[in-house]
């Protein structure tokens, strides 16, 4: 399987369990810790996954996270890290969101 080619009902089911998820947490979540809450999927410092399994399982979650955004069924908004001063998205059910 190419690491872009997911199913529709692939990414659909990830986008469920993404959905899920938020019903029962409204605070955000960087995409890092989101994908590790939700998959089991922990990310390198670097932002990579540690098997190619799980570059492949990345795509699709990524794919779902972009349609539940553009769908506005979730949120992104960037925050400042505090440690790296760097920006990294974060995610929420809500509309609007404090700095985490």
């Amino acid at each position: 399987m190419n690491p872009s080619s997911h199913t529709e009902a692939e990414v659909r089911a990830y986008q469920v369990k993404i959905e899920d998820f938020f019903q029962n947490h409204e605070s955000p979540y960087s995409e890092p810790r989101l994908i590790e809450e939700i998959f089991g999927i922990k990310l390198s410092d670097e932002n990579l996954p540690k098997s190619e399994e799980d570059v492949k399982k990345l795509a699709g979650i990524k794919e779902a996270i972009r349609n539940l955004v553009k769908e506005k069924r979730i949120f992104a908004a960037n925050f400042d890290d505090p440690d790296t001063k760097e920006e990294v998205m974060h995610y929420s059910a809500k509309g609007w969101f404090e700095t985490p």
